[in-house]
């Protein structure tokens, strides 16, 4: 009889285990069906670069996408921009500060034009869903394209007749942390990091029948957050 007891005891245990892992599968199912998993894509531009050196860009955007298995809500975008490196870069070819590269209550200055970057470090969007006919974008901030055509003007294009027999040889342009924060339908929250590198491929100077150009490439990668 004590045998018999035992033995049910030890049937209604191990039918409770069984019953508590199959409850946290189904819950480990449910999560990853709703599972978001967005991530920045990077991009090209051709930029054409008139005779006085002002660097023609478009509005250069890049693709954010959802390649997961449910919908990301509330997907908030931050550029974290290290804005004193830029200024140190450029610098170093204007050693007395005649172009006033500088950073004035949230304006990048860049000679004579000034750029806001507050107003360019965020954006939202309510939703993004799992839909590849759908293309989300987002704005590389005008600021951080305007510094890199500045950057290859002083390194390459402004270079004195005298250098200009020289090998270039400049640093890469500072990196970019692009920061993603998004919740899946349960209000389960996720926050990745992209890192962003601005490169020139190729850039030439303007003649007298026509204007410059440059390939510009931008070259994302996850980071750790």
């Amino acid at each position: 009889m004590e045998l018999a007891t035992l033995l049910t005891a030890f049937a209604a245990l191990l039918t409770s285990i069984i019953a508590m892992f199959t409850v946290r599968e189904m819950s480990k199912q449910r999560l990853v069906s709703n599972l978001p998993i967005i991530k920045v894509l990077g991009g090209y531009a051709k930029v054409d670069i008139d005779k006085s050196h002002n660097w023609l860009w478009k509005s250069e955007k890049l693709a954010i996408n959802n390649f997961g298995k449910g919908v990301a809500l509330d997907v908030k975008v931050t550029w974290e921009v290290r804005t004193n490196d830029i200024i140190a870069m450029l610098q170093k070819y204007d050693p007395h500060n005649v172009k006033g590269f500088s950073l004035e209550n949230n304006f990048l200055r860049l000679e004579n034009s000034f750029h806001a970057i507050k107003i360019q470090s965020e954006k939202l969007f309510p939703a993004i869903s799992v839909d590849t006919q759908t293309c989300n974008e987002i704005a590389i901030p005008a600021y951080l394209t305007a510094a890199f055509g500045t950057y290859i003007n002083e390194a390459i294009l402004n270079r004195p007749e005298n250098s200009k027999s020289k090998s270039i040889d400049f640093e890469d342009f500072p990196s970019v942390n692009v920061k993603v924060g998004y919740a899946d339908i349960n209000n389960n929250v996720y926050e990745k990091n992209f890192s962003l590198s601005i490169s020139i491929y190729a850039v030439a100077n303007s003649s007298e029948n026509k204007n410059g150009d440059a390939d510009v490439g931008f070259s994302i990668r996850e980071v750790s957050a």
